[in-house]
């Protein structure tokens, strides 16, 4: 199987390119790549240019490349997640699964019912799951991951986005395999998912204030990140 290794500018017509120190690393110590072997590299926004190393030593991993492409094996319609991190395993699982299914965007929220106690953001950890489930998965395009917003104002802000669905977790809302049918792939989904305690009656009213339609996904109580993992492959491959 080729590698792939990301490089955060590639030559659009090839060319030589020095892997980054960290990919370099990971290509001699874990890959054991040697000269003539072949690698992919993409940058994370869409382009990829097949490559081989001409050149592998600890100072320095060069490869030659060919021109790039722009391939962004990305499903349609665009889907965006707001979901209420977990503590840190967990959400490490959950950007490492929203990534690889598609998703364009998660944004983490802040919620009133949430335990924030012992909470910690670690933006530099997730993107980094993120660009290595990109690595895994063949996607080309980085997973866009915000920083922190309280529920209040992401649902306020909602209502001037170009969102053409929106849908919020809730026990009381209709069947989430009956609502969550885009119709084309070029619509724009936003799915908000609480935490396991779920969203406040004000955070769900202001929800539906701007547009959130509420599904249910069955009488079982999942956990955030099945729930995001669910609400995603729904969105996505209903039209795949």
């Amino acid at each position: 199987m080729t590698r792939r290794y990301f490089v955060s500018q590639l030559p659009t017509r090839g060319g030589l390119v020095s892997l980054p120190a960290e990919e370099a690393e990971h290509a001699t110590r874990v890959m054991r790549v040697q000269v003539g072997d072949l690698a992919e590299l993409f940058d994370g926004q869409g382009q990829q240019a097949s490559a081989q190393f001409i050149q592998v030593d600890r100072k320095a991993c060069v490869c030659q490349s060919d021109a790039s492409v722009f391939l962004p094996k990305m499903p349609k319609p665009i889907v965006e997640i707001a979901v209420a991190f977990p503590k840190y395993d967990r959400a490490r699982r959950l950007v490492e699964c929203l990534t690889e299914l598609g998703i364009a965007k998660i944004i983490p929220l802040q919620t009133e019912f949430q335990d924030r106690s012992k909470a910690k953001f670690r933006g530099d950890k997730y993107a980094k799951v993120g660009l290595e489930a990109c690595k895994q998965s063949g996607r080309n395009c980085l997973p866009q991951i915000t920083n922190p917003i309280s529920a209040n104002d992401f649902f306020e802000h909602q209502s001037s986005s170009d969102a053409i669905f929106r849908f919020i977790a809730d026990p009381s809302g209709k069947p989430a395999a009956q609502q969550m049918q885009p119709d084309s792939a070029h619509d724009h989904v936003v799915i908000a998912i609480g935490p396991e305690g779920g969203f406040s009656s004000r955070e769900l009213a202001l929800a539906e204030k701007t547009g959130f339609n509420a599904v249910s996904f069955g009488d079982r109580i999942y956990r955030i990140e099945t729930a995001a993992i669910v609400a995603a492959t729904l969105a996505i491959h209903s039209i795949a």
